[in-house]
C-alpha cells in the first residue's frame, strides 16, 4: 500500500467514498498551504533496492550510498518539492524488515525538510514487513482488497498511485479487476484536474509465445482506461532499471524512471527525475547521481 510519510501540519488527508463500497485517501494541501508559483516540483524516485546492509553493493552500486546521494541532491535543489514520490522496489530483494529500518532511517530527511513522501510497492516488497517499519504514517483502510491505494494532490495535477505488486520477488505486476474498477471511479470523481497515474511495473502488452509477461499482465485492461480518460496524462513506472519518456498515439505520456539503486546495463543513468509542474504541463528533468554522464540533466516536455 502506498505510505506516506508527512506532516500532518502541513498536509491533510481524508477518506472519502466513491460510491459502490470504493472509497480514496486524498492528501491534499492544507488550509493555508497554498502558494502562488507558477510551478511546483515532485521529486520521482524509483528502484531504491536498499538493503539492510548499508556497504552492499549491486552491479557495482552502493544501493544506500546513491540513494543517500538522491536524498542530497532532492534537498539541495533551489524550489524545495511539493512531494517526493518512491515508486516501489524500496526494498532489495524480498523485503526483510531489517532492510525496510535500513531505509527508515535514511528517509527521516525528507520530514525532517517538511517534504512530504509518498511510497507505493514493487515486486521486491513486502506488504508486510513494510507496513510494520512505516506503521505510524498513513494508516488507512483499504479501499481494494489486497490492493491499498490513494490520491495525492498537488497544484496542478493529481497523482494516483496504485499497486502492481502481485507477489514479491516475482517479476510479473497486475492491477486485478477491482483495483481496475476502483480507480476508474477515482478518475471519474476527480476530473476537473490533469491526472498522473503511478505504479511500479511497465506496461506489457504482448506477450511471445512460451515466454512470461516480465511487466503488467492486465496492461490492456488498465490502458483501455487509462487511455478513455482525456484528463489522464501520464503513466509513470519504474521497474525496467532504464529511463525515457515516451508518448502513445492517444496522446497519454509514459514515464519509465530511473533506478537509484542500480543499473542492468552500465551505460543507464542511476538517479532521479524532478518534475516541474505548470497549469499546461511538466518539464521532466534528469539528475544523475554521475554529474558526467550524458544523460544528466537532459529534459523532456510533457504537455497537456
Amino acid at each position: 500500500m502506498p505510505i506516506h510519510l508527512t506532516s500532518l501540519r502541513r498536509r491533510s488527508f481524508l477518506q472519502t467514498s466513491l460510491g459502490a463500497g470504493a472509497s480514496l485517501l486524498t492528501f491534499g494541501p492544507a488550509l493555508g498551504d497554498q502558494t502562488y508559483d507558477a510551478t511546483e516540483h515532485v521529486a520521482l524516485l524509483s528502484d531504491t533496492h536498499v538493503d539492510a546492509d548499508a556497504t552492499k553493493v549491486v552491479r557495482g552500486s552502493v544501493m544506500s550510498a546513491n540513494l543517500v546521494n538522491v536524498i542530497e541532491d532532492v534537498l539541495d535543489q533551489t524550489q524545495k518539492p511539493t512531494i517526493a514520490l518512491i515508486d516501489g522496489d524500496c526494498a532489495f530483494n524480498v523485503g526483510l524488515p531489517a532492510d525496510y529500518k535500513t531505509l527508515a532511517s535514511m528517509l527521516t530527511a525528507f520530514p525532517a525538510a517538511d517534504i512530504p513522501l509518498h511510497m507505493t510497492m514493487g515486486n521486491h516488497d513486502d506488504r508486510v514487513a513494510f507496513h510494520k517499519q512505516f506503521a505510524s504514517h498513513g494508516k488507512e483502510n483499504a479501499a481494494v482488497d489486497g490492493k491499498h491505494v490513494s490520491m495525492v494532490e498537488t497544484k496542478f495535477a493529481n497523482w494516483f498511485l496504485i499497486d502492481t505488486l502481485q507477489q514479491v520477488n516475482h517479476v510479473t505486476g497486475e492491477m486485478g479487476a477491482q483495483q481496475i474498477r476502483w480507480l476508474r471511479a477515482a478518475l471519474k470523481a476527480n476530473a476537473g484536474k490533469p491526472a498522473i497515474v503511478v505504479g511500479h511495473h511497465n506496461p506489457q502488452f504482448n506477450v511471445p509465445d512460451g515466454g512470461r509477461v516480465t511487466g503488467l499482465q492486465d496492461s490492456v485492461a488498465l490502458f483501455d482506461l487509462l487511455e478513455s480518460q482525456p484528463h489522464v496524462k501520464a503513466y509513470v513506472f519504474g521497474h525496467t532499471h532504464s529511463y525515457s519518456v515516451k508518448q502513445r498515439p492517444s496522446g497519454l505520456h509514459l514515464i519509465n524512471l530511473p533506478p537509484i539503486g542500480y543499473a542492468f546495463s552500465e551505460t543507464s543513468p542511476i538517479g532521479w527525475v524532478d518534475a516541474s509542474l505548470s497549469a499546461t504541463g511538466m518539464q521532466l528533468t534528469l539528475r544523475c547521481i554521475d554529474n558526467g554522464h550524458d544523460q544528466h540533466l537532459a529534459t523532456e516536455t510533457v504537455a497537456w
